[in-house]
């Protein structure tokens, strides 16, 4: 699996020097594999006390993806495809390694909800925090 990222330029202001934001697009092709295999190459060591991370911190998740994310360059927006997760493990917030809730990140979700299509498919938006200045599903119509 490749993630492909590009950095997009943002008009800056007259008189300001050009930014640039890191916008990161991965097909997954299912989150929870995903987050496993990240969680097995980023998670920081273990301290010496062997104490286990707080299930707060999604049992030491949280630290294995900020240290990817920061690895790969702090994108400002991450996109991922085919995460496979249905609504029901998010509101019930039983899904795979807390990934709802990324720190630093705000995340926006789209699951399948068609009878017969549980866990197909879906994508998650995380965007850096402070970078939103509103969010709505209504451009795409009323849900069925």
């Amino acid at each position: 699996k490749t993630a492909s990222s590009s950095r997009a330029s943002l008009i800056a202001p007259p008189g300001t020097s050009q930014k640039t934001m890191l916008i990161i697009s991965w097909n997954v092709a299912g989150l929870k594999p995903a987050l496993n295999k990240i969680v097995s190459d980023y998670a920081p060591p273990a301290p010496p006390s062997g104490k286990k991370p707080s299930s707060a911190d999604g049992g030491g998740s949280h630290a294995a993806v900020s240290n990817y994310l920061a690895r790969h360059g702090s994108p400002a927006i991450l996109c991922l495809q085919e995460h496979k997760i249905p609504p029901s493990q998010l509101s019930s917030r039983s899904e795979p390694h807390r990934c709802s809730s990324v720190p630093g990140y705000e995340s926006f979700w789209s699951c399948a909800t068609l009878p017969g299509c549980r866990g197909f498919n879906g994508v998650v938006t995380y965007v850096r925090e402070g970078l939103v200045s509103g969010a709505s599903w209504a451009p795409l119509g009323e849900p069925d």
